[in-house]
């Protein structure tokens, strides 16, 4: 087992942290804008983040994996489509 696996958790914040970064400098350098991003409290429907931007709202699922991960599709929360 690697570090990948028994940290698993811990990469999974450090990504979802990434990334919320990169959308909030990018909405204050780029567009100028401000974006809300908010975390649900339970996971009823398959999203992890939930984005603002004005009246434009989005629920966000996030997903990862390495290169050589033997998932090489991941199963997407039927909910987030409706």
């Amino acid at each position: 087992m690697d570090h990948h696996s028994t940290h698993a958790s811990y990469r999974e914040r450090l990504i979802e942290h990434l990334f919320i970064g990169e959308l909030l400098k990018h909405a204050w350098l780029v567009r100028d804008r401000r974006l809300e991003i908010a975390r649900p409290e339970v996971d009823n429907s398959g999203y992890d983040l939930i984005a603002e931007e004005r009246t434009l709202v989005r629920h966000l699922q996030l997903k990862a994996s390495k290169l050589d991960a033997r998932t090489a599709r991941q199963n997407v929360h039927t909910a987030l489509g409706s």
